[in-house]
């Protein structure tokens, strides 16, 4: 009777920490899909009270990406990282970023509001 108490706990837990491990501290995590034949996407969201976005994008090294981040309300200020499967920061600028990949890999591209109004925020992002 104890084993199976156990198990189903165990069960139990493994259940609730799965949906856990799509979410950041402040955001949701998504992965950045194009349509067949396509090397680009626009994604379209919203961001509240000073949280964040984290798109995942597999690219590979010596490839090109491109990314312009246009916000679509006058209210909150929205800002753009990207950092490396390595770890290391790649950009310099808070609404859009181009340059070759440095490493083969998942990609974070971070969306951030340093507002507490809601900001709706459009994201186009190439891969050549």
């Amino acid at each position: 009777m104890r084993k199976t108490n156990i198990f189903i706990l165990s069960v139990v837990l493994l259940l609730v920490t799965i949906p856990l491990s799509a979410q950041t501290k402040k955001g949701n995590l998504h992965r950045v899909r194009f349509e067949r034949g396509s090397a680009s996407t626009v994604i379209k969201g919203a961001i509240r009270n000073w949280s964040e976005e984290v798109y995942v994008l597999e690219a590979r090294q010596g490839q090109t990406m491109i990314l312009n981040l246009r916000e679509d309300t006058r209210n909150g200020d929205v800002t753009l990282n990207i950092v490396a499967p390595s770890g290391k920061a790649l950009n310099d600028s808070d609404n859009g970023w181009k340059g070759k990949l440095p490493n083969s890999g998942d990609y974070k591209i971070y969306i951030t509001t340093i507002n507490s109004k809601t900001a709706r925020f459009t994201l186009e992002v190439t891969i050549k």
